[in-house]
């Protein structure tokens, strides 16, 4: 947490809004009630969404890999993906299509990872 906070406060002085709007929502993904507070006070910078939601993937891929329960791991997904499909970030959402892929087959379900790599194949991009 301490990294985040000095971080937080690196790209605060620099007056990095994009930066600041990352770290604070790292804070808040960790589970910071600090960094929870910070978030609502942030300016909006245009790619804020674009890092909290990578943040939320970064994240679960982080406690996957720690083993944490598949539950919370899956729960950080949904927020990440939450925030993607509300914004309409395709590069995002096809970057956690393959990490959901990735994470069902680390907790050896294939059945589902098969089903999310033929969902990312045949995803229409074109936008």
């Amino acid at each position: 947490m301490e990294g985040v906070r000095e971080a937080l406060s690196m790209a605060a002085e620099a007056g990095d809004a994009a930066c600041t709007a990352a770290a604070a929502a790292w804070a808040a993904r960790a589970g910071g009630a600090w960094g929870r507070a910070l978030l609502p006070r942030l300016p909006r910078a245009p790619r804020a969404a674009a890092a909290a939601a990578l943040a939320a993937h970064l994240l679960a891929q982080h406690r996957a890999v720690n083993g944490v329960k598949p539950a919370e791991v899956f729960a950080m997904v949904t927020k990440g993906d939450s925030i993607n499909y509300l914004h309409s970030m395709t590069d995002l959402t096809l970057a956690s299509l393959s990490n959901t892929a990735a994470l069902w087959s680390l907790y050896g379900k294939t059945e589902m990872a098969s089903i999310y790599c033929q969902l990312l194949l045949n995803l229409n991009t074109s936008e």
